[in-house]
């Protein structure tokens, strides 16, 4: 404290040596007149102003009310003074949580310290921006103003560290900021490879956030993530501060374990890692356990114990996700169940926790390994801390299947017997949800449920008795079993009441089934003994059943109207109702024709999915963590970013099967329960294309007048390229596509600070893709990723798949250059604008730059010369498919070239295409006559193409293909002609 805020010193002093509550109450309310007549001065000095709101902070932190000093904290903020500045804010905050309806008047403070050239004043209006999230217009008045941070190349790491967890704050509070600002998440994501340890950590975290709402934007992600973690961990690059407790940067590397976790939910999401990168993934994991696991061994203290065991779990965490291997999940699962004897209880609970976390994988890969110590796992069912009893529980349930059901479910009913009532009905859910899950003999299933309602008793959740009815109903074979176990448990006299429950509904709608071994009369003593001593919710459960009773058997009829009657002046209102309408049932002159019409069977239950899965809590999350998260609806981003990258269509995954049909009453296979899980239908999905087109005959090509129209305009083909958008792209973007559209290798982009130089091989329906950046700056470009990103129109079915097969590096240094490696398989027909699209993002000189290309990966990439054809051969084959497929065969088009041509240049154009030329088959020498043939993966298509050039002008020409596939021939006949009219 500083020695001229005495009197501040002096009143704290006096607060903490007031003997009684009066005492100190009087010397408060003295302090806060003594503030109000000061505030009411007008010289009154910035120094004394400060004093006397740390004053007020601190009579509010006593727990008393204060109602005045919002005015003074403002004109406090106004001073350039950092101190006065901190106090402001700090006072403006705990004023504005008192009443939120101020805020309007500190707005032009706050972007004023916003726009401030002094950091440490930003980064006070940062802070205090962030503690406003709940206010939705809030952020979205000032995100700008905090983006504009990010971006920032001369901001320090500090202060893009603080605007990226405000982002995040504002985030939070108005998710909309991303529909209206797509654009801003490839400035954010490459922040994730600075130098700056907490700028990584905190740009890490609004990643992670940001891939929950729109995941594709979010990927480049990855590659940053894995390189960070590969200098840290593998190579060691990380500065002295930074390690804690012998570990490199921990926080941070737990932060990118949980980023990696969150892009790749499992082994099938992988295809954003190359194989280079996937090996790195799998080395990072390896070392980060090796090391925590010999920390753990090898020391006796606790902080190095619980900063290994977060790298551990976090590292384990990820392996589940990513390696597919069951020799990895297997040694993962024996490492944690080693850890499993510590003393340590957070440690135990973490490890419980990572079980449950590789035994949720799909592929079961670790579960052999659990098993193994299930003894071990099972005695910390009796652990004194509850956590760890659920965590075990959660073990437990996850580890079961129809191998081991029934074992399990054994061993858990005897530990139900002595469990405390805390954990009673968690241990009934999942003993329900499991014998119903794998039962292979319906007998055993009721039975287990029954016995789980008798040791249970009232802890028992009314959704497992109630499943249990909804499963007899509907399956024929195990009615009368069912009734026979609930008539056992009922002449034992000891029993709870969820099972007078499940056997009034059960003996009430199938006791005729057992009438030879319980008759009817019994079935009715046996409930009725016990319905004084009910609930008032086992009353009126019971009632309807007597109701049964009284049509079936004649002999108790008159102790069930007696009990009607007597009904009829219950005090509740539901039992007094009902019983008054089954006595005027019982008692009608109809001879019970309406009684009969009332009392029928009950139907079958159409829905088939159990209610206790939602109770299952944490053991379902653990299997939604191996899903892509859900996309909610905001992910409809409708503007550059959407034009650029369709939306992916992710389905949500809510944990449940869709519903199948209902079941019918009879089971099929007699003594098995019925499955309770459908696939859903299969969506189906199609293509066609359709065009008018005029056969071409066999002359040359007609002379035409200087407008260049053709007299027979009706054969202009209609088969131009529709995009339904037009993309956004980078400057200059055409020059390199219509080049490399043209040839096979070359320049595809250069700016001042990046080039990138295209070369293509082609292997059938592959086409191999090397891509090389070379940093023309003098200074080193990082955080640099390179996404190509599908673009076609039919998610279900695209037509084509791109493979990664290298990244290039995340860091390029000056004068240097990376190789980025890619795949392309042609499935089936696309058109030119359902090319791939490739996004560059990058950091050089503190400034975030984004490049967005076309990829001149057309389909007529994968053509590859046909045979030689004769004359007549050829026009056989054309004549053949215009008799085949007629117009759907054939794609013409008649266009002007963007410059003179001659018949030696469009040769050498239609050779580089992947025609092969034939000669002499045409006698005018200005037209060409091609064949071809394009590899799909689906199918390979015959390309036949002739080209006739107007002589008068050598600009017209008209283009005329016909394939074997229908739809190629008019994709083709574009391609060329956008190529022909754009060609540079």
């Amino acid at each position: 404290m500083p020695p001229q805020m005495k009197g501040l010193v002096q009143f704290i002093t006096d607060i903490r040596n007031a003997k009684e509550v009066e005492q100190e109450h009087q010397r408060v309310q003295s302090e806060l007149i003594h503030i109000q007549k000061q505030f009411q001065q007008s010289n009154l000095s910035a120094y004394h102003r400060k004093k006397y709101i740390c004053k007020l902070l601190y009579i509010y932190m006593l727990g008393n009310d204060i109602s005045f000093g919002f005015q003074e904290a403002v004109q406090l903020g106004i001073s350039k003074n950092y101190s006065d500045k901190f106090i402001s804010y700090i006072a403006l905050d705990l004023y504005l949580q008192l009443d939120p309806t101020l805020l309007p008047l500190i707005i032009q403070s706050l972007k004023r310290d916003l726009d401030s050239s002094v950091e440490e004043i930003n980064c006070l209006a940062l802070h205090f921006l962030s503690s406003l999230s709940y206010d939705s217009e809030s952020a979205e008045e000032f995100a700008s103003s905090v983006f504009k941070f990010i971006r920032s190349p001369t901001a320090s790491p500090m202060l893009k560290k603080k605007a990226c967890l405000t982002m995040l704050a504002l985030f939070k509070s108005s998710i909309e900021l991303l529909t209206t600002n797509p654009d801003w998440i490839a400035r954010i994501v490459p922040l994730i490879g600075s130098d700056s340890l907490g700028l990584s950590l905190s740009a890490c975290s609004l990643v992670e956030y940001i891939a929950r709402f729109d995941h594709d934007a979010c990927r480049p992600a990855v590659i940053l993530a894995v390189d960070k973690l590969y200098r840290i961990v593998v190579k060691g690059e990380c500065s002295q501060d930074a390690y804690f407790y012998g570990k490199p940067a921990p926080w941070l590397v737990c932060k990118l374990f949980n980023l990696l976790e969150t892009m790749i939910p499992d082994v099938t999401s992988s295809d954003v890692l190359d194989t280079d990168s996937l090996h790195k993934v799998k080395e990072i994991i390896s070392i980060s356990i090796t090391s925590a696991v010999n920390n753990q061994n090898g020391s006796h203290s606790s902080e190095v114990k619980n900063t290994s065991g977060f790298v551990l779990f976090s590292a384990l965490s990820l392996a589940a996700h990513i390696d597919p291997s069951p020799d990895q999940a297997f040694k993962a699962a024996e490492a944690l169940c080693s850890l499993l004897e510590t003393a340590d209880i957070n440690s135990r609970y973490l490890t419980l926790h990572a079980l449950s976390k590789i035994a949720a994988r799909p592929d079961n890969a670790g579960v052999k390994a659990i098993t193994n110590s299930f003894q071990i796992v099972f005695k910390f069912l009796r652990d004194r801390d509850v956590s760890i009893r659920r965590a075990t529980l959660d073990v437990i349930y996850v580890i079961c299947d129809s191998s081991n059901v029934e074992s399990v479910c054994k061993d858990l009913l005897s530990y139900l017997a002595i469990a405390d009532f805390a954990m009673k009905s968690d241990v009934a859910v999942k003993i329900s949800v499991l014998a119903e899950k794998y039962a292979k003999d319906a007998y055993w299933y009721v039975s287990t449920i029954m016995k789980l309602l008798s040791l249970a008793g009232n802890f028992v959740e009314d959704e497992v008795w109630q499943r249990l009815i909804q499963i007899a109903v509907n399956n024929d074979s195990i009615q009368s079993m069912a009734c026979q176990t609930a008539v056992k448990y009922l002449r034992t006299g000891n029993y709870p009441e969820s099972m007078l429950k499940v056997s009034a509904f059960l003996l009430g709608e199938f006791g005729t089934q057992i009438e030879k071994t319980c008759p009817g009369v019994e079935q009715f003593y046996l409930l009725y003994d016990r319905y004084f001593q009910a609930t008032l919710s086992a009353r009126s459960r019971l009632l309807p059943c007597f109701l049964k009773f009284y049509c079936r058997y004649d002999g108790i009829r008159p102790q069930i109207i007696d009990l009607f009657e007597q009904e009829t002046n219950s005090f509740n209102l539901e039992i007094q109702q009902r019983a008054l309408e089954y006595s005027k049932l019982v008692t009608m002159n109809d001879k019970h024709a309406l009684l009969r019409a009332v009392v029928t069977k009950m139907p079958p239950f159409t829905s088939r999915s159990s209610p206790l899965i939602s109770r299952l809590g944490n053991v379902e999350g653990l299997k939604q963590s191996f899903k892509l998260p859900d996309v909610p609806q905001i992910s409809m981003l409708q503007d550059h970013h959407q034009n650029l990258i369709e939306p992916l269509q992710v389905s949500k995954n809510t944990g449940r099967a869709a519903p199948p049909p209902p079941p019918s009453r009879h089971s099929t296979k007699p003594g098995v329960l019925d499955s309770l899980i459908s696939s859903p239908p299969s969506r189906m999905s199609s293509r066609a294309s359709s065009r008018a087109a005029t056969p071409l005959n066999n002359s040359g090509l007609m002379n035409h007048s200087s407008s260049g129209l053709f007299s027979n305009s009706e054969n202009r083909s209609t088969s131009s390229l529709v995009r339904p958008h037009i993309p956004v792209f980078s400057p200059n973007w055409e020059e390199g596509y219509y080049r490399l559209v043209h040839f096979d290798q070359g320049i595809f982009y250069e700016n001042s600070i990046m080039k990138v130089v295209y070369r293509l091989k082609r292997e059938k329906s592959t086409v191999h893709l090397q891509l090389t950046y070379s940093n023309k700056s003098p200074s080193t470009i990082s955080g640099f990723t390179c996404t190509l990103t599908p673009n076609c129109k039919s998610v279900t079915d695209p037509g084509y798949t791109l493979s990664t097969i290298k990244n290039p590096d995340t860091m390029v240094y000056a004068g240097e250059r990376t190789t980025q490696m890619v795949d392309v398989v042609a499935k089936s027909i696309y058109t030119n604008s359902e090319v791939p699209l490739l996004t560059m993002n990058y950091i050089c000189g503190g400034v975030t730059s984004t490049l967005k290309l076309k990829m001149p990966t057309v389909l007529l990439k994968t053509l590859v010369p046909g045979a030689a054809l004769s004359k007549d051969m050829f026009f056989t084959r054309w004549n053949q498919i215009g008799t085949n497929l007629g117009n759907a065969g054939e794609g013409q088009k008649i266009f002007r070239a963007n410059r003179k041509q001659t018949p030696a240049n469009l040769k050498r154009l239609l050779e580089l295409a992947g025609f092969n030329n034939l000669l002499d088959l045409d006698p005018n020498p200005d037209n060409l006559v091609c064949a071809g043939i394009l590899h799909t993966t689906s199918a390979n298509s015959a390309c036949l193409l002739r080209l006739e050039l107007n002589p008068t002008d050598l600009v017209m020409i008209r283009l005329t293909v016909r394939c074997t596939l229908v739809g190629l021939s008019n994709v083709i006949v574009d391609t060329l002609s956008d190529l022909l009219t754009n060609e540079l």
